[in-house]
Order: C-alpha cells, then sequence, then structure tokens
C-alpha cells in the first residue's frame, strides 16, 4: 500500500505536460539526456501536495531517492536532493521496490562482472572495480564456482545486447542499474531504506516453521500418524 501511494506520486512526476521537466542537460559541454533539476522537483511537490515549507518537500524527496525512485546523476554514493541545479533522472519502472523480491547472488555477480570489463577496457584496470566491489566479486566468484560459466555467459550476453543500443539509451539503462545496485548494495559506511518486505515471503515462512521446534514436533507427529 505504502509503495503503490509512492509510486502513483511518481507516475504523475514523469507525465509530460505536468510533471516534471525532463530533458537533455548541458554540463562542462557534456549532454545528460533524460535529467531533471533539483529545484524543478522540490517546486513540483510544492505545487502538487500543498507544501508552504520547501525543508519539507526536500525531506519528501530525499525519501524518494533513498527508496531508489530516482537518483543523482553525478554522484550515486549519496543518494541526497538538493534544492539546486543538481541533475536527477528517473529509475526505471523495472527496478521499483515494489517489482523486486531482494536481488540474489548471481545478479549482483553478473552486474559486478559486467562492471570490472568494462572498466577494463576503458582504464586498463584489473579489475577496475572500487576495492568493496572487487572483494565482493572475489568472494562470490568462490561461492559460485560451480555456476561461474553460468554467470559469464549471462554478463557477456547483456553487454552483447547493450552494444547495440544507442549511446543516448546505453547511458540511460546503466545508470539505472549502477542506481539500482547502489540501493540494494550500498557502499560500506552507507544506509539503505529498503528491507525485506514487512509481508514474510514464502520462503521466510517455510524458513521460519523449519526453525521452530514446537512446528517441527506437530510436523513429525504428522507424518508418524500419516504413515500408520
Amino acid at each position: 500500500a505504502v509503495f503503490s501511494k509512492l509510486e502513483n506520486l511518481v507516475r504523475e512526476m514523469q507525465v509530460y505536460e505536468s510533471g516534471v521537466p525532463v530533458r537533455s542537460q548541458k554540463l562542462f559541454l557534456t549532454s545528460i539526456p533524460a535529467a531533471f533539476m533539483g529545484y524543478d522537483l522540490i517546486e513540483w511537490l510544492m505545487d502538487r501536495l500543498c507544501i508552504e515549507d520547501s525543508l519539507e518537500a526536500v525531506h519528501l524527496a530525499n525519501l524518494l531517492c533513498q527508496f531508489g525512485y530516482y537518483f543523482p546523476v553525478s554522484e550515486q554514493k549519496n543518494l541526497l536532493v538538493k534544492d539546486d541545479s543538481s541533475l536527477y533522472r528517473f529509475q526505471s519502472p523495472y527496478f521499483w521496490p515494489s517489482q523486486h523480491h531482494t536481488p540474489d547472488n548471481i545478479e549482483y555477480t553478473i552486474y559486478l562482472y559486467k562492471r570490472a570489463q568494462k572498466n577494463k577496457k576503458i582504464h586498463g584496470l584489473e579489475p577496475g572495480l572500487p576495492d568493496y566491489e572487487n572483494d565482493a566479486l572475489n568472494h562470490l566468484k568462490r561461492i559460485l564456482a560451480n555456476k561461474w560459466d553460468f554467470v559469464v555467459m549471462q554478463a557477456e550476453e547483456q553487454m552483447k545486447v547493450a552494444k547495440g543500443r544507442q549511446k543516448g539509451d546505453k547511458i540511460i539503462n546503466e545508470s539505472q542499474e549502477k542506481a539500482y545496485w547502489r540501493v540494494y548494495k550500498p557502499p560500506p559506511g552507507y544506509n539503505t531504506l529498503v528491507e525485506n518486505p514487512p509481508v514474510p515471503l514464502r520462503e521466510q515462512k517455510v524458513r521460519a516453521r523449519r526453525n521452530n521446534k514446537e512446528m517441527l514436533k506437530h510436523e513429525i507427529q504428522f507424518m508418524s500418524n500419516y504413515l500408520e
């Protein structure tokens, strides 16, 4: 219910005629596609929700940012919105919190592998990742040793598909994927608001049942009666 309210508001933000102005922005002779400015977002929230105090609008804007509905274009460690000309980009609905269970290790490993390959090509580094992501990739490579060929195959296929996209679309897609993992796998020292859903998933219920001594006794008794 909470995500539904948040996402209805974000959808309104993206309406072409009445939403937050999104366009290609110029930054130091570089064109930034599909971006909007912080003060445009704050002004829109104040008008749409009849907010009189800009600090309240900034607070709401920050919450939406930390839940991953949009993200800073140039700085993705701090998921903060400033009431100035800083640039932000809307996240793809595919990556919205309501659409995803907690991502698994294979998805994260594929993402890290792609990042490592791209950075290696650009900078000639091995593997070309920040220390915490490099450590995570090495750890995942060990625990997923029997699935490593599958990880590489999936990553190579995704990179092949990305290569066929137009430059602007490629920039947008890569930034959205990076922002998604910033929310779910934040750098050391940074927090995330996205947690497991308050309603237990089926596998969580099964796990809880198996860890419950009384439930196990009842299950054993039931199975014994059934066998008899």
